[in-house]
């Protein structure tokens, strides 16, 4: 019960201490009850849930912790060469061993179960996991620096998903604590993840995360790169507060930051929606589509390909470059698949635009 509705012979003979045939002889009992059912070899489940999840809560509370304890160290034994083919399973198992007790293996797995999720851009899932991270540590001085990361990596995935909301919320309060504690990585990473899901006119002002940007901007450490990421996200705020010419400033030292630096240091800049508006004319556009091609082939995660793709098609777009802004589309369209997050949207944003620009609206 406590492996789970489904489970594993051998898994549940290493958490008993049983000889493998013992334990088949028990289970060949509880079918006879009606309570467990074989599902292939070496694989059982429950009869139903509700069989399961009885015996489960029977458990005191501290049994409980202990036995899935158990199952942890035994998946951790079983599959110590592939750790991230059980991670969920062995976030949920160290979660409820860490009931009361120290959380730090908990607080691992969970945060890789998110990540896991995050990759496969399953974006509500990782969110999910990134929330139990943050209850595992609640407001245990101890974890400071995990709760600010945490909080960052819960922003990001509630960007993704569409829950521009929550994700500004969690952001700016990573953001708050980091400057706080003169934490420059997390005050940067916090700060640049965008939180808005379209640039128009009805687009609310937002000046505390302006006012955050530059108290970031002026924290001891901060590098080259962060900085240009920071200026990127500060150059996109000022259009909702209609300071131009503190943007165009901000704008001149970004053009310049991003002429000294790498490609691969680009697309934190670059991938920002708000990135095609650093120039008005043709010199502009044509220098910033080179610098976001140089990004895209040097970039590292697939968010950022993505989201530098969608800006390579405006760019192409502003360019009068219709076959790049073609393959682009088609390449978007082939990443997204059936997914329904934002990047699917942008995706589908091009489709449409592609369309009218051809007459072809339906």
């Amino acid at each position: 019960a406590v492996i789970g509705y489904e489970f594993d012979l051998d898994l549940l003979a290493d958490v008993t201490g049983k000889d493998v045939d013992d334990v088949l002889d028990a289970l060949d009992v509880a079918a006879a009850a009606n309570l467990a059912i074989e599902v292939g070899v070496g694989r059982h489940r429950f009869a139903h849930a509700l069989v399961r999840e009885t015996l489960h809560d029977e458990l005191s509370a501290t049994r409980r912790a202990r036995q899935h304890r158990r199952v942890a160290e035994a998946l951790e034994s079983r599959h110590a060469d592939r750790l991230d083919a059980v991670m969920p399973e062995l976030a949920t198992h160290w979660i409820e061993a860490s009931a009361g007790g120290d959380p730090t293996r908990a607080l691992e797995c969970t945060r890789a179960a998110g990540e896991q999720a995050a990759e496969r851009r399953a974006f509500e899932n990782a969110a999910t996991w990134f929330e139990r991270a943050l209850e595992l540590i609640e407001d245990d001085d101890a974890f400071d620096t995990d709760r600010r990361r945490v909080l960052v990596q819960l922003a990001e995935a509630q960007a993704e998903s569409g829950s521009t909301a929550e994700a500004r919320a969690h952001a700016l309060e990573a953001a708050r604590l980091a400057i706080a504690a003169g934490d420059a990585a997390v005050a940067c990473s916090s700060v640049v993840v965008n939180s808005r899901s379209s640039f128009g006119d009805t687009d609310e002002p937002d000046p505390e995360k302006i006012g955050l940007l530059g108290d970031a901007l002026r924290l001891d450490g901060i590098a080259p790169a962060q900085r240009a990421a920071l200026l990127g996200q500060l150059a996109t705020e000022l259009i909702f507060v209609r300071e131009i010419a503190r943007r165009r400033e901000v704008v001149d030292e970004l053009m310049t930051l991003l002429r000294q630096l790498p490609p691969q240091d680009h697309a934190p800049v670059l991938s920002s929606p708000g990135s095609v508006s650093f120039s008005g004319d043709r010199a502009g556009f044509v220098e910033l589509n080179e610098f976001s091609s140089a990004a895209l082939a040097a970039a590292t995660t697939q968010s950022a390909a993505m989201y530098l793709r969608h800006n390579r098609f405006f760019l192409a777009l502003s360019l009068g470059d219709r076959a790049t802004c073609d393959a682009i589309a088609a390449a978007c369209r082939e990443a997204c698949g059936e997914s329904i997050d934002r990047a699917a949207a942008f995706s589908r944003m091009m489709d449409v635009m592609l369309g009218a620009i051809g007459g072809h609206i339906e």
